[in-house]
């Protein structure tokens, strides 16, 4: 069996490698189970991107107090 046969084994699976001697990434399942997944990833990402946004926000807020206290010394 070469790679295209297994890779179509089925219909509804999928295989997935990628990688390089220093890491790797294996994806073996079917296709609603990758949709679940990539749902989740999705949801881990715009998470991160408001957690970023927050710290953004947050670093302005502190370097606006970091300028009034300076302003305020005698």
């Amino acid at each position: 069996m070469d790679l295209m046969e297994l890779m179509s084994f089925g219909e509804k699976q999928v295989v997935c490698l990628i990688g390089d001697k220093n890491s790797g990434f294996n994806v073996i399942g079917s296709s609603k189970e990758l949709a679940s997944e990539i749902q989740k990833l999705q949801l881990v990402i715009n998470h991160k991107d408001e957690i970023i946004e927050h710290q953004k926000r947050e670093i302005a807020y502190l370097q606006d107090m970091l300028e009034l206290l300076k302003n305020a010394k005698p």
